[in-house]
């Protein structure tokens, strides 16, 4: 094992710290809808895909800033959640999971080969003036882009706690989450809940999309990468857990980012897929248990 200086594991502890952030937001999606609804939604690597597509073709099309393109995307992607759901999901929520896995999977693929074959397979960026800068904090440097992501997802998870905890709707969502049954002899429209969610959930994909643009190269697979990455992180924090969320994005971080200072190339991720097989082997249930949002 190749031995590091103290300066350079630093950099790689801020490193994977920074990019475990932008992971928890992109798995917060994911876990949010097994929590809401019992499914796993394959699709939502592409979810992310269409979010980068868009930030990206706004930029070129209508030399729109990407970050500022956000406030289009949003609303953009909190309608196609809600189509998916109404056109997909809703029928399936009652069928077997298998069912409802194949259904997301099959959507995933369309997204996939429909992007191929209208923006074809090219890898394409984002080559801004500000996205190569960076600043130095003691005793490490940090890029501007990958802050602005850090602190992006953040501040979108905490805002989608905290709609969780203290809005009606969010209160809504927690109780259809925790007992289904209950919450409609409450009165709650658990379908309008459902729908909701789905929306909700694109648009933390369509955000995580637009945060990562500056880092990743967009393309029609690139999701596939990030479902990996969403599996990893909620097998770690627990399945429909929104802390383990949190957790397990930084824990994927900081180990992939200290595997990379020893493993070649994309060796690198074979820590982290280690650190996945030994859960599923010891501590299938995640470190905070399976949860309900």
């Amino acid at each position: 094992m190749k031995m590091v200086s103290f300066d350079i594991l630093l950099q790689s502890l801020v490193n994977g710290l920074v990019m475990g952030g932008i992971y928890s937001l992109i798995a917060v999606g994911l876990t949010l809808v097994f929590g809401v609804m019992r499914i796993i939604n394959i699709a939502h690597g592409e979810f992310i895909m269409v979010g980068m597509y868009l930030a990206y073709f706004m930029n070129v099309s209508l030399a729109m800033d990407p970050y500022l393109a956000i406030l289009a995307i949003v609303p953009i992607m909190f309608l196609f959640g809600m189509a998916f759901y109404g056109l997909l999901i809703k029928p399936a929520v009652d069928k077997p999971l298998m069912n409802q896995v194949m259904i997301t999977i099959g959507f995933s693929m369309v997204l996939v080969n429909l992007a191929m074959f209208l923006l074809s397979a090219d890898y394409r960026a984002l080559n801004l003036g500000y996205f190569n800068r960076s600043f130095r904090v003691s005793r490490v440097m940090v890029g501007l882009p990958q802050m602005i992501a850090f602190l992006g997802s953040l501040g979108a998870t905490a805002l989608l706690y905290w709609v969780l905890v203290h809005t009606r709707m969010g209160r809504m969502i927690r109780a259809v989450a925790q007992n289904r049954k209950a919450a409609v002899l409450m009165g709650i429209d658990v379908d309008w809940v459902f729908k909701l969610s789905m929306g909700v959930v694109a648009c933390c994909a369509g955000v995580a999309g637009v945060l990562v643009l500056p880092i990743y190269y967009v393309f029609p697979e690139v999701g596939g990468f990030f479902i990996m990455l969403c599996f990893v992180v909620i097998v770690l924090g627990g399945m429909g857990n929104f802390v383990g969320a949190l957790v397990g994005g930084i824990i994927v971080g900081l180990v992939e980012s200290i595997g990379s200072l020893f493993l070649p190339g994309s060796l690198s991720l074979v820590a982290t897929y280690i650190l996945l097989i030994v859960f599923l082997l010891v501590r299938p249930e995640g470190l905070f248990g399976e949860g309900a949002v």
